[in-house]
């Protein structure tokens, strides 16, 4: 169902209340109608990267959740709190329960993040009011970016043979079988017509 633009007012109202109606920044906000929790995901191989380059991750991260109106958490299953918070926070968003699955706010790239609608700010990020472009153009200056290999695709994915299932292929090969036997049918009768 669509929304219409009342419903979609009302939905933003309620999320810069989350945020906070009187909090320093909302003005320079793009609240988003519905509620966001970006979660960093890999904590544990996160942690392990030079305190620069965290450094400047946090920053983006914290700005770009900052700008939306969206709440932040750091997670990995190696580590239960984490784990557990995570849980607590899909649970909020889906059911309503635990009224505040935030017990906590930590901002410090050291550690994981932690925050929580509306307990960020232009200030404590250290950044001046930003939009996602300028957050991304900055991410791109500051952190080295590793280029990707191109993933062939292959023309026709059932033939990949990394995803081989032994009664699936069988099925398969006896439907493309049926196939090209209709297709030479077709093409007998369309020769046989244009002789008549």
């Amino acid at each position: 169902k669509n929304c219409s633009s009342k419903e979609i007012a009302e939905m933003q109202e309620a999320m810069r209340q989350k945020v906070g109606v009187d909090h320093v920044d909302l003005n320079t906000l793009e609240v988003l109608p519905f509620p966001v929790i970006i979660v960093g995901g890999k904590y544990d191989q996160f942690q392990n990267l030079d305190s620069e380059i965290k450094k400047h991750v946090c920053r983006c991260l914290r700005s770009i959740a900052h700008a939306i109106g969206a709440a932040l958490i750091f997670y990995t299953s190696k580590n239960t709190a984490l784990t557990k918070m995570t849980r607590d926070a899909m649970n909020y968003l889906g059911f309503g329960s635990p009224s505040n699955p935030f017990k906590t706010t930590a901002a410090d790239h050291n550690g994981p993040i932690v925050i929580p609608f509306g307990a960020d700010s232009w200030e404590k990020i250290g950044v001046t009011p930003t939009n996602s472009e300028r957050i991304g153009l900055n991410y791109s200056s500051q952190i080295p970016q590793v280029g990707t290999e191109k993933v062939a695709i292959p023309d026709d994915p059932a033939k990949d043979g990394g995803f081989r299932e032994r009664v699936i292929d069988e099925l398969r090969a006896l439907k493309d079988e049926e196939l090209m036997r209709l297709l030479k049918d077709t093409e007998m009768r369309m020769k046989f017509e244009a002789v008549q």
